[in-house]
């Protein structure tokens, strides 16, 4: 059973507990992403989440990886579109000592001028990195050309807005956007309930700060092709057509639809391009949900002199599932493979602490276990016809395509 509650400051804490576990995993969630940035400052989510771990006023660096590592733990973070979370994996004897030096760095990081004008460049060295990697960038091509606005900027941001944030606007932004109603505490594993209330309360109650009003720039979906010249071995595109946000009441069948087209091995893209024909190594469908939108993308990586061929074969994988219901058998078995991703993405602590924080930081609700079987077993063919037409019926899509192709 989940249980949650909300400090007077405003935190949300929201914890499931795993007698059977050895392991506890604590998570801090804060509701402060590249959605929440513009074109000046896109980046610097990201990059308070790498500064944060440069120092405190009592710990360096190497202290703070040297602490985890001396017990077997992991001390980590990521930044996504919507929120930045750090988070930690230890024995349950540590709790405090994960809760203690999570509050450090959130608290008490020192933002170093020097510190961060090295860390410039390991952040632009990732940014490198990715840009070397067409199998990757072009997912964040296809957002961007999709999403014009804050939801298509990258997570990583740009090399000169890296290397022209200052201290100030890292202070600046972090005082704006880590507030108390914008934070969330998720614990799971094994723990005593009431030590972990009052180690959270220790740390985290006396933090006082006004709130900040989270908003949303609306993101319409934008139509078009982009092309990108680069000498590769493979040609790699993705297609994206307008989805649904995450707590559509369709956003199962979505999923399940998704399984269908491209989402397993035994999907229909995955059979025709790539076993049957051999004209593909990798093939497949996803959807991507935020708060007020979504998209339901197709991926390619391929040879480039096969590009019209596959592209005609999608199309026609396309139009076959638009203008035909799938088979009963497909549906259950899409909804079988829902419900086994779902339970085997939950067996471990750190699986149920991201499910559990980011669910209350984003939509103030957790849906139990119980209630998310029972949303894939209402999934029918009246329902995934519905999202058929939300997603393909005005045939719009944005695509972009990396490598010598021909057009």
């Amino acid at each position: 059973m989940f249980h949650k509650v909300v400090l007077e400051n405003g935190i949300r804490v929201v914890s499931f507990p795993m007698p059977e576990m050895r392991s506890v995993s604590v998570g801090l969630w804060i509701e402060a992403g590249s959605r929440h940035e513009n074109l000046e400052n896109n980046g610097i989510s990201h990059f308070i989440e790498h500064l944060l771990f440069k120092g405190t006023e009592k710990r360096s660096a190497k202290k703070i990886a040297e602490i985890f590592d001396s017990i077997g733990g992991q001390i980590n973070a990521f930044t996504g579109k919507e929120a930045t979370c750090f988070y930690t994996k230890t024995l349950s004897k540590y709790l405090e000592l994960s809760i203690d030096v999570l509050s450090d760095i959130f608290f008490h990081s020192l933002i170093n001028p020097s510190e961060m004008e090295l860390e410039k460049s390991v952040v632009i060295e990732e940014i490198h990195m990715y840009e070397d990697s067409p199998e990757e960038i072009v997912h964040d091509l296809v957002t961007e050309l999709a999403w014009k606005k804050s939801l298509g900027y990258p997570i990583l941001g740009t090399l000169d807005n890296i290397q022209n944030m200052t201290r100030k606007d890292i202070v600046d932004y972090k005082n704006l956007h880590y507030t108390p109603n914008r934070v969330v505490i998720a614990v799971a594993g094994n723990y005593d309930e009431k030590k972990l209330d009052k180690l959270i309360r220790k740390y985290f109650a006396d933090w006082k700060a006004d709130f900040s009003k989270v908003t949303y720039e609306e993101n319409l979906f934008h139509a078009g092709e982009q092309f990108v010249e680069k000498d590769t071995e493979q040609a790699h595109f993705c297609i994206s057509y307008p989805g649904l946000k995450s707590k559509d009441d369709l956003t199962y069948s979505a999923l399940a639809l998704n399984n269908i087209l491209g989402g397993g091995m035994s999907s229909r893209l995955f059979q025709e391009i790539r076993e049957k024909r051999g004209l593909a190594y990798s093939v497949y469908t996803y959807v991507t949900s935020y708060k007020e939108e979504g998209l339901f993308t197709i991926y390619g990586g391929i040879n480039p002199e096969n590009y019209t061929k596959v592209m005609a074969l999608l199309n026609a994988e396309i139009e076959k599932i638009f203008h035909k219901q799938p088979s009963a058998r497909e549906i259950k078995n899409a909804k079988e493979q829902l419900k086994g991703n779902f339970l085997l993405g939950l067996e471990n602590t750190t699986s149920i602490m991201s499910y559990i924080g980011k669910s209350e930081l984003l939509w103030n609700e957790i849906e139990t276990f119980e209630e998310v079987i029972e949303k894939i077993e209402k999934i029918d063919d009246e329902s995934i016809g519905v999202v058929k037409e939300k997603i393909f019926a005005e045939g719009e899509t944005a695509k972009v395509v990396i490598g010598e192709v021909e057009a």
